[in-house]
């Protein structure tokens, strides 16, 4: 997809950035932990500022700078774990339903409207989780990944019109849903075919 090229191409910047960090002593961890709380200050601007979301918009676009950064970090000090990346994605998570949570709190968009769209978000993260421990990686795959769909979100609230954004990050979450549940039934399909000529 667009973003994942656009990731690549700037992917030395963030790495020569992340040595920067590294260097000054700052860990992973904290990055992690400020885009959380920058994204429930999101929350909480989408709950109480619902005239104004461009305020939540702002909150959203640096919480997501701090979310490329504590990957970035973690590259650069080689200190890539099974626990950083444990935290970053249940940070993720929470961060998502606190921010779903805020906007429907603030009237923007319907409750159903907000559930549907964070349950689609939620299942595009559970299929790359189901999809690693049954052996078939799906990052990267799909038209709605999470940087996807906050740049959507960030878009649309700048400009006040936040029920069209999350229709557009339901189609989005919805459609990567199917390419990627597709995807994973496709290779366990091929893979126990291979097995069952493997054994005649």
């Amino acid at each position: 997809m667009v973003l994942n090229k656009l990731r690549q191409s700037i992917s030395p910047f963030l790495l020569s950035l992340g040595k920067i960090i590294d260097r000054k002593g700052i860990p992973a961890i904290f990055f992690t932990i400020m885009g959380g709380i920058i994204s429930g200050l999101s929350a909480l601007l989408f709950a109480y500022l619902p005239r104004a979301t461009y305020f939540a918009a702002i909150a959203l676009l640096i919480a997501g700078i701090f979310d490329m950064l504590d990957g970035s970090v973690a590259r650069a000090s080689n200190k890539i774990s099974k626990a950083g990346s444990l935290s970053d994605s249940t940070v993720d998570r929470i961060a998502e339903i606190a921010i779903f949570s805020g906007i429907a709190f603030g009237g923007e968009a319907s409750p159903a409207l907000v559930a549907a769209a964070l349950g689609a978000s939620l299942l595009v993260s559970y299929l790359r989780a189901k999809g690693e421990s049954l052996g078939v990686p799906v990052s990267g795959l799909g038209v709605g990944e999470r940087a996807e769909r906050v740049i959507v979100l960030i878009a649309f609230s700048f400009f006040g019109i936040v029920s069209l954004g999350l229709y557009l990050v339901l189609i989005l979450a919805s459609i990567t849903v199917i390419q990627r549940f597709y995807k994973i039934l496709r290779t366990i399909e091929i893979q126990k075919d291979a097995a069952g000529m493997l054994s005649l």
